[in-house]
């Protein structure tokens, strides 16, 4: 896929490359590299000949204009010159040894840009896509930290499939260095067959969901007819006797937890210390992570409720943070415990590697449910893709295996 001419010699493949970087039992999917020629235009023919001519005509022309000044008529002149200042002829000489060196090894931005391009090769695997930069991998998302995939036009005939994207400061917007230009669009780039890769990429998410939602299955066929004191098949039980809490979750999902100083509502600072749940150590919070963003956090406080509907539902904070609202309930009921919950929705997601934020391209609602047993509140907060149901049940199912003894 990378364009070559005679000056170069042609790249080793993509896939090779990028087999030397896959995690066991990874698999590649698609692989390629940028068109070199069509990731170059936007340098245009007459850049490049300006660069090619232009800094000896530079040093030709400012030592005509400088001939009077400097005794220079004669070939006698440049040597009296010369003999008599020789700093002036050390200079010159350095002069020439730096405009040598950028044409031996060029330095210059066009030859950066170019030895960049043709270092890139692109993959998609069964759990990631990736950028190498020669033997480094340098990007590698899975689905869950994957932007929306967006088109850019490159030139007629290839376009850059993007799906993220670095944060610039101030300083940054004004660079003027091509390559640090080049790396701030994150994606697979100069690509003749653009459309069809962005549908692979879109399908390639969708089959991760599918296939996240096969692996609880059993879980959450068997949480609606079980008794509560048996585990589900594909389940796991999180215990703490020292709260009374039980809850189950999907076997192969992420636990751990840790303690929290004080209830949601309050306002502390609070450092995350998070840690196995089979490590020794007291907890009131436990936070289940699984695949394609679904999340159960989970606090237990000994207090009066410290949260109201109202302040759920009319946060502008949590407005601007979480979404807007797209569903609640004043009333509900798990396992004898009652109270309230409030459902928001926002398609944009925070980067932190990158620091930046766009369309996620698994959108994942929130939701906050509050319950209280007169004694104790249990503050919950869940996500869940809104594209599949069958993962929002398993979610659920966890939310509504929650007991307090």
């Amino acid at each position: 896929m990378a364009g070559t001419n005679d000056r170069h010699p042609t790249p080793e493949p993509a896939e090779q490359v990028i087999s030397r970087v896959l995690e066991p039992g990874e698999k590649i999917l698609w692989s390629g590299r940028p068109h070199v020629e069509v990731s170059m235009d936007h340098f245009g023919q007459r850049r490049r000949r300006a660069r090619t001519v232009g800094i000896p005509i530079i040093v030709i022309v400012t030592l005509w204009l400088a001939r009077d000044q400097l005794g220079l008529a004669s070939l006698e002149g440049v040597s009296s010159l010369f003999s008599e200042n020789p700093r002036m002829l050390l200079a010159m000489m350095v002069l020439v040894v730096l405009i040598a060196l950028v044409y031996v090894f060029k330095v210059d931005d066009r030859s950066r840009l170019e030895r960049h391009i043709r270092s890139l090769s692109y993959a998609i695997s069964d759990r990631r896509l990736l950028i190498l930069e020669r033997d480094k991998v340098v990007a590698a998302y899975t689905p869950e930290q994957t932007r929306r995939p967006s088109l850019h036009k490159r030139s007629p005939g290839y376009s850059d499939v993007i799906f993220d994207q670095r944060s610039s400061g101030e300083a940054d917007e004004v660079t003027r260095d091509p390559v640090a230009r080049e790396r701030r669009q994150i994606g697979f780039k100069a690509l003749p067959n653009a459309q069809e890769i962005k549908q692979h990429i879109e399908e390639w998410i969708d089959d991760h969901i599918r296939e996240t939602a096969r692996e609880v299955a059993d879980f959450v066929k068997a949480t609606p007819c079980r008794q509560r004191r048996d585990l589900p098949t594909g389940g796991r039980r999180i215990e703490n006797l020292a709260l009374g809490l039980k809850l189950d979750a999907p076997e192969e999902w992420k636990v751990r937890v840790r303690m929290k100083k004080k209830p949601q509502g309050k306002i502390f600072l609070d450092k995350e210390n998070w840690h196995q749940e089979s490590e020794t150590g007291a907890w009131n919070l436990v936070k289940i992570e699984g695949p394609s963003r679904c999340m159960i956090e989970v606090e237990v406080f000994e207090t009066m409720p410290t949260v109201t509907f109202d302040e759920l539902a009319h946060s502008k904070l949590a407005d601007s943070i979480t979404g807007k609202i797209i569903e609640s309930g004043t009333d509900c009921e798990i396992n004898g415990m009652r109270g309230f919950y409030v459902t928001r929705r926002n398609d944009l997601q925070m980067n932190p590697d990158t620091n930046s934020v766009g369309i996620g391209a698994v959108v994942a609602p929130e939701r906050h449910t509050v319950l209280h047993d007169g004694q104790r509140q249990i503050f919950i907060v869940s996500t869940w893709p809104e594209d599949s149901e069958d993962l929002k049940r398993a979610v659920e199912a966890v939310v509504e295996s929650i007991e307090l003894n």
